[in-house]
């Protein structure tokens, strides 16, 4: 399974970063930012596969596509987002880690706002 594999390589991770932190913090930086990359990497094939049902999804449905593409940037910043704050905080940067959720919130506002323009206008044109 694919999940055991990739637990292995965050268990291992956080070990030698661990150990290497007593040694040379800078370097354990680099071996938890390498090991969040490799986790990252190992998963792209599942991204491919949910861009593909989210493309089905859209044209089943008659949705525009451009709401799909919103929704899924949302998440993509939301992963990218947490996944880079955890980071500024593993390496004491905590100032920074909270700059960067807000900045990533300030984005996924402005990209969800054709979203809720759509929604709005859907709600207008219901009322009398």
């Amino acid at each position: 399974m694919e999940i055991l594999r990739l637990c292995a390589i965050g268990i291992a991770t956080a070990l030698l970063s661990v150990f290497l932190k007593q040694q040379k913090s800078a370097l354990a930086i680099l071996v938890s930012l390498s090991g969040g990359c490799l986790l990252l990497f190992c998963t792209l094939p599942y991204l491919r596969d949910l861009f593909a049902l989210a493309g089905e999804f859209a044209g089943k449905t008659g949705l525009d596509s451009s709401y799909i593409g919103a929704l899924l940037r949302v998440i993509g910043v939301t992963f990218l987002t947490e996944v880079a704050a955890a980071l500024c905080r593993d390496a004491g940067e905590t100032a920074i880690a909270a700059s960067l959720e807000t900045a990533g919130k300030l984005i996924i506002l402005g990209l969800s706002t054709p979203i809720i323009t759509s929604l709005f206008e859907t709600v207008i044109s219901v009322l009398p």
